[in-house]
């Protein structure tokens, strides 16, 4: 069955149908009930003619509504059952071919052989994109051998495979010798002569990498002839084209006189061609052709015309032309470009013509640094920056694009005077441009500036970064942040005092707005997280406690995982650099409080990453104070995953143990916890943990403390001795603090079970009345006591609340901060 595609087969019930209209019109058809009409032959008024059972079928999927006429036919069309059984067809007999080829283990010659005669389409091009892995290990003969049998009637293929084969091919042209070359030259000859214009734009770029690998008899007898011919009014566009590419790529190849003899008269008269892309192609190539003639010889031979197609009167090829003359600068030497080329472009640059103002603007930038050194005399500075200063103002998109684009080149080839009169105003223009492209340009380019700058341009440079920083278009703000850290520290190093301290201050506000979105890209979050982190000494510190670690706070709790640690350790970076130590304090009750003691388990393990980066920042003793009664804690945790993450932290949270009293009560409790996590349910808890304990038991063995994994160096001793006299008055008011705080919850227990006793007594509406008598009191009590009863006989004698009672079985179990014996 022959494989029909999808838009073949549509335009098969089509043509049927009108077939069908024109030879049997449609009859309106009565239903069984009287008077009234068959609506589904009313509604369809075309039907498509069936053939035989297969077309019944295909004509099934044909909505009713699907008129021929209808525009929208091609849109509900649902393959038909005819196509469906053509394409699993096609499968299988790809998998046969697939089967019979691993079975057999045919070798590449056969493999070749047997798929260019029965493979699909589709396998022929997998074959060619493959062979290459192949032909790399097989001698030469072999090589030619395969590629006979693959280019063997290539004219007579499938054309998607004749368009995807010329590509498959120059992945391994560089394994032919010169036979095999010569072989793959013929074929590619016949193949430029199809009809097919994809086809024929393939195979060129063969040929045109066939060049480099073609004897050099090839090359000045036929290849020449070849790229004459093609250059010839009646061949197609695209061949044409082709001629010039081929002239500028076998020019190299050949000796200067044979060069001027046989391609430079043919390459000079199609510079001249009525055809756009002709000039501009043969254009593109007068530099290679220059390059070949030689110094002398190009200046008499290539440069007057080159100079002439300057003022084309289309701009692609005038824009080919002075690209190429940029090109041949330094090629022509000092004395030739300063005599003949400078003062061509001074011309240009002067009185631009309309046509060619765009390629200046575009080529500005290199042309300038080709010819920096012939820029001597004050008007001539003037002249290019006032030009290129025109330029940044212009109104069209691409001309602003252009300056932005090239600004770093001429702020390197002009003097350095010329930023601070001219060229800082239009950056700063350009910063703020309506362009997307204008700005992000500048943003990309911005840290070049930097080493071409003295540092009194730090003031200049500032207002365009702030304004870039503030951009609201992504694209703009991640170009300038692929190089924001030479930019910040080139502010740091220039700025002091209060201008830094403002200069900053902005930065950080503007990097804040980043995230200040509903949906937060962890990407941005990262640059966020890493620009705060690497100059957190030089922001404020109440902007980072008010707007930063709330910041930091949120996007651990919900955040994206991967930035979850780097959060806590920017967090705890920002906490030991604080100066307010009741502020200190609050971060760590809050940072047992929110995460700690939380509800939610993903929110404990997430405390867990605080503690590991708090070793980098904070002394033991801080840790095992403010950080370690939580960790213990977490023993209990209902949530696999937290205990998981906590027996994981054994070996760090280990350090925190005092080692000059091993045996205390703090370290007792230690202990009980790695026993307890070896003993846990989960078998990947106790695995962790008991990893740890053997490490322990070893270092027991040794000489050293079991808790400890490792003991301090000098120099971490030292260290740590300097953190915990800088975090002393923060201890001291932290242990205030939780003392206050433990009065005030025994206060409130105190005070709430006082107010439940007296809220059990009964109402004095409910009182029995007393037993008449003189006093309310036993005669004997009153007289051991030595009191007088009163006379009022509705005095009610209230309980004694038992203080000593309620405070010791009501207390709140707080364990109290331990000192250090």
């Amino acid at each position: 069955m022959d494989y029909r595609s999808p838009f073949e087969l549509r335009q098969q019930l089509l043509e049927e149908a009108r077939a069908a209209h024109v030879t049997s019109p449609a009859k309106k058809t009565k239903s069984k009930v009287k008077n009234v009409v068959n609506t589904r032959a009313d509604s369809c008024a075309v039907p498509v003619p069936l053939r035989d059972a297969s077309s019944n079928s295909l004509a099934g999927f044909m909505p009713s509504t699907a008129l021929p006429d209808d525009p929208t036919a091609l849109v509900r069309e649902v393959p038909g059952a005819e196509n469906i059984e053509a394409m699993n067809a096609a499968l299988e007999h790809e998998e046969a071919v697939q089967r019979y080829v691993e079975k057999e283990k045919l070798s590449v010659e056969e493999s070749a052989k047997y798929i260019m005669a029965n493979g699909s389409t589709g396998q022929r091009i997998s074959f060619f994109g493959h062979v290459r892995e192949k032909l790399m290990e097989l001698p030469p003969k072999r090589v030619s051998k395969v590629l006979e049998i693959l280019l063997d009637s290539m004219w007579a293929q499938d054309p998607e495979l004749q368009c995807n084969a010329p590509d498959a091919l120059l992945h391994f042209v560089g394994l032919l010798d010169g036979s095999t070359a010569m072989e793959v030259y013929d074929v590619t000859k016949t193949m430029l002569s199809v009809q097919m214009q994809e086809v024929r734009v393939s195979w060129s770029r063969l040929m045109l990498g066939l060049v480099d690998y073609l004897p050099p008899h090839v090359l000045q007898g036929d290849l020449i002839v070849l790229a004459v011919h093609k250059s010839d009014h009646a061949q197609p566009q695209d061949q044409r084209e082709l001629s010039c590419q081929l002239l500028g790529h076998v020019c190299p190849q050949l000796s200067v006189s044979k060069a001027e003899e046989l391609v430079l008269p043919r390459a000079l008269a199609l510079c001249q061609d009525t055809n756009v892309s002709v000039r501009r192609n043969m254009c593109q190539q007068l530099c290679t052709i220059a390059h070949a003639l030689g110094v002398e010889k190009a200046k008499t031979l290539v440069a007057p015309d080159l100079f002439e197609l300057l003022s084309d009167e289309e701009q692609a090829v005038s824009r080919a032309a002075f690209s190429c003359l940029i090109d041949l600068v330094e090629f022509f030497g000092p004395t030739y470009r300063r005599e003949k080329l400078f003062p061509i472009i001074k011309a240009f640059i002067s009185n631009p013509p309309s046509e060619v103002v765009g390629l200046l603007v575009g080529e500005f930038g290199r042309f300038l640094d080709a010819i920096k050194t012939d820029i001597t005399s004050d008007g001539d500075v003037a002249l290019f920056a006032e030009f290129f200063c025109n330029a940044a103002t212009r109104s069209e998109e691409e001309a602003r694009r252009q300056c932005a684009f090239n600004f770093p080149a001429v702020v390197a080839s002009l003097p350095r005077s010329v930023f601070a009169t001219d060229l800082s105003k239009a950056l700063v223009s350009l910063s703020v441009d309506p362009c997307v492209g204008a700005r992000r340009s500048v943003a990309a380019g911005l840290h070049a500036l930097l080493p071409l700058l003295p540092p009194s341009a730090v003031d200049a440079l500032e207002q365009p970064f702030l304004s870039l920083i503030r951009d609201r278009d992504t694209t703009v703000r991640t170009a300038l942040v692929g190089h924001i850290h030479a930019l910040l520290d080139y502010f740091r190093r220039g700025k002091t005092g209060a201008a830094r301290q403002s200069f900053f201050a902005s930065v950080l506000d503007s990097v804040l707005l980043w995230v200040a979105v509903p949906t937060v890209n962890w990407h941005t979050m990262h640059h966020v997280v890493d620009i705060v982190d690497r100059y957190v000494d030089v922001f404020e510190e109440k902007a980072l406690v008010e707007q930063v670690i709330p910041l930091l706070w949120s996007y651990v709790k919900v955040g994206a995982t991967f930035l979850k640690v780097q959060c806590a350790a920017v967090l705890m970076h920002i906490t030991s650099g604080i100066q307010n130590p009741s502020v200190q304090a609050q971060v760590f009750s809050k940072l047992n409080a929110d995460f700690g003691r939380a509800s939610s388990c993903y929110a404990r393990q997430a405390y867990l990453y605080f503690v590991k980066t708090a070793f980098d920042f904070f002394s033991l003793r801080c840790i095992r104070e403010r950080m370690l009664e939580c960790c213990l804690e977490l023993q209990r945790d209902t949530v696999v995953t937290v205990r998981l993450a906590l027996a994981r932290s054994l070996p760090l949270l280990s350090r925190a143990l005092r080692t000059a009293t091993p045996s205390g009560a703090l370290e007792d409790e230690f202990a009980t916890m790695v026993g307890r996590l070896c003993e846990d349910a989960e078998e990947e808890v106790r695995v962790t943990a008991q990893l740890y304990m053997t490490a322990a038991d070893a270092k027991s063995r040794s000489g050293k403390s079991p808790l400890h994994s490792c003991r301090l160096s000098v120099v971490e001793e030292e260290e740590d001795r300097r953190r915990e006299a800088a975090e002393l008055p923060m201890l001291e008011h932290a242990k205030e603090t939780d003392k206050a705080e433990r009065r005030a919850k025994l206060r409130d227990l105190l005070k709430g079970e006082r107010e439940k006793d007296y809220s059990e007594l009964p109402s004095p509406g409910k009182l029995r009345k007393p037993i008449a008598t003189s006093s309310t009191a036993s005669p004997v009590l009153s007289r051991k006591v030595g009191v007088k009863t009163p006379n009022s006989s509705t005095t009610v004698t209230l309980p004694r609340l038992n203080v000593a009672k309620y405070a010791a079985s009501s207390a709140p179990k707080v364990s109290i901060n331990r000192k250090r014996t």
